[in-house]
């Protein structure tokens, strides 16, 4: 589809991806080469997890919260489950940049 990857939303800058430059058991390439990122199952909902229930939870603790806090206030429960899927998701994305997912490379067309 000419987007690439969804892996590089973990990218540290401008969305790249970044390969080794010599992954084991592909050799040789170069610029322009095809590769296959493959992702274990395991590894797949790994990080499915932690990209998905980290904001649910932060959002449903904060919703909840201002449930308690004040109750009745519907205002105050929106803008805390805002709040609690922010920072789910902004605690995601650090975990998950600190520890992206295991990818292992195959040789693939050439675009």
């Amino acid at each position: 589809s000419g987007r690439g990857c969804a892996l590089r939303w973990l990218s540290r800058g401008d969305g790249v991806l970044e390969l080794p430059l010599q992954s084991p058991g592909v050799g040789g390439l170069v610029p322009g080469d095809g590769v296959v990122v493959e992702v274990s199952e395991g590894e797949l909902l790994r990080v499915a997890a932690l990209a998905y229930l980290a904001p649910l939870a932060g959002m449903l603790a904060g919703a909840l919260s201002a449930r308690v806090a004040l109750p009745g206030v519907e205002a105050a429960a929106l803008a805390m489950a805002g709040a609690g899927l922010a920072a789910g998701w902004a605690w995601s994305r650090a975990r998950l940049r600190s520890r992206p997912p295991r990818y292992s490379l195959a040789p693939g067309d050439t675009p």
